[in-house]
């Protein structure tokens, strides 16, 4: 996969790019991405973001590029470069099959033939987890390049970027035999008039069903003690399950909530024992139970 063209010794080492509008069915327009997996990933967040979800104002109707004034048309560049990466880096080659890429006007998914032990849920894979590749060698490369660090933290750095950017949190979905994540993009912003189909079905991602671990055992342990978590109080404990070092000014930017709504939910948690501090409050960090 390091070869500049691995496609002529691996069928299907390349990655497919389609624009499918509000349906799905054959795509509007597409694009294959040949070269190395690392030339691969460069050249699919850059078509990507260049082609297909360019930031400018809404193309001229009758074309079918997609505009972002305003709201969040575009997910964050560093999620969907980690996405592709990973994608990639955990297929499952001995299928034959590409990389998917799909652009609708309201999400963009990157589908691969792979996927973590049948063991996980969506929930364990959102959650914290060890690094279990379906290609040792491979990954064992990307690593000695320093092209990722190999401690399984692929899915939590999408989920951060995500936070940061302010932008919906990606949809994770695992199938028999498959991987999927989904961006959903807010398609108000997007341009649909030329595109929109008369049988368009209805093309909104699916609401994960599986609540992360943290998340079940959160609302569990409230109940049990005849209370319940805000929303804030969730998305606080989802962010620190993250990353524990995050500080309260950094968690009330990316949510858009004050400092002291962020420890009110500290302080809630913490007597939930959901979380736990280790060490002092300026170089310690927060431990979720």
């Amino acid at each position: 996969m390091l070869h500049n063209r691995p496609h002529q010794y691996i069928p299907g080492a390349t990655v497919r790019i389609g624009f499918f509008g509000s349906h799905g069915g054959t795509p509007i327009y597409e694009d294959e991405v040949f070269g190395s997996l690392i030339e691969q990933v460069h050249s699919t967040v850059e078509l990507l973001f260049e082609k297909y979800l360019p930031e400018e104002e809404p193309a001229p109707r009758g074309t079918y590029r997609l505009g972002t004034a305003g709201g969040h048309g575009r997910p964050p560049r560093d999620a969907v470069h980690e996405a592709v990466l990973n994608a990639l880096a955990h297929k499952n080659y001995d299928s034959g099959a590409p990389v998917q890429v799909s652009v609708f006007t309201d999400r963009l998914c990157i589908d691969n033939v792979g996927r973590p032990p049948r063991t996980w849920t969506v929930g364990a894979l959102l959650g914290r987890h060890t690094s279990r590749p379906n290609n040792p060698n491979l990954v064992a490369a990307l690593r000695s390049l320093g092209i990722i660090d190999g401690w399984g933290n692929g899915v939590s750095r999408i989920r951060m970027s995500c936070m940061e950017a302010g932008t919906p949190e990606p949809i994770f979905e695992l199938r028999d035999d498959e991987t999927m994540v989904c961006f959903p993009m807010d398609s108000d912003s997007l341009l649909t008039a030329s595109i929109t189909h008369a049988n368009a079905i209805n093309a909104a991602p699916v609401a994960r069903a599986d609540l992360p671990e943290v998340q079940q055992t959160a609302r569990a342990r409230a109940t049990q003690q005849d209370t319940s978590l805000t929303l804030n109080d969730e998305k606080v404990l989802a962010m620190l399950d993250i990353d524990g070092r995050l500080t309260a000014p950094r968690i009330a930017k990316n949510l858009n909530i004050s400092e002291s709504t962020v420890r009110r939910s500290f302080r809630r948690l913490r007597n939930l024992g959901l979380i736990d501090r280790v060490g002092s409050d300026k170089s310690g960090f927060w431990q979720v139970q």
